[in-house]
């Protein structure tokens, strides 16, 4: 499946389902750590993915930052 073709209302109904089966026979306990789990890899990615376009921003010479902020990556 390729995540980028889908529509927003597929994307949400995929997610829902996957969360379903993920959630089945598994205890309140282990539903909390599961949500902590996804929720940091989550927020993990959304780092990497903003600091990629820091660090594309400064290569191209569009950063609103001065280089004293941000040094451009060679």
């Amino acid at each position: 499946m390729e995540v980028n073709s889908l529509s927003p209302e597929e994307l949400v109904i995929f997610i829902s389902t996957v969360s379903i089966a993920i959630a089945k026979d598994k205890s309140e306990e282990e539903l909390n750590v599961l949500a902590s789990v996804f929720s940091q890899i989550g927020d993990t990615l959304a780092t990497i993915a903003a600091q990629r376009d820091i660090l594309e921003a400064a290569n191209r010479g569009d950063s609103d930052n001065d280089d004293s902020t941000y040094n451009k990556v060679e």
